[in-house]
């Protein structure tokens, strides 16, 4: 005989929520990280939309924090090697 597992109504509301919730981001952060693909080949912000994208996704999904956080390492190189080849002012 198997073994009946009983949920109550709450707990698979509950269940329900999260999978919609889930689902939601993951539909709202792919668009943002496509249309920002999209942008960058066409006029528009496209690293910003990307970057939203990340973010949006990184709040469900571990995969996308670690890419959003070495997404902003490599900007943070990339100011800090812009600020080094500038020419400083004189005084």
């Amino acid at each position: 005989m198997l073994a009946s597992s009983r949920h109550s109504i709450g707990q698979v509301f509950v269940f329900i929520l999260r999978g919609a919730k889930r689902t939601a981001v993951l539909v709202i952060g792919v668009a943002l990280v496509v249309g920002g693909a999209i942008m960058l080949v066409l006029p528009g912000p496209g690293l910003l939309a990307m970057l939203a994208g990340l973010a949006v996704l990184a709040t469900e999904f571990l995969w996308a924090q670690h890419l959003l956080e070495a997404m902003k390492n490599r900007a943070g190189e990339a100011r800090d090697a812009a600020r080094r080849s500038w020419p400083t002012r004189h005084r």
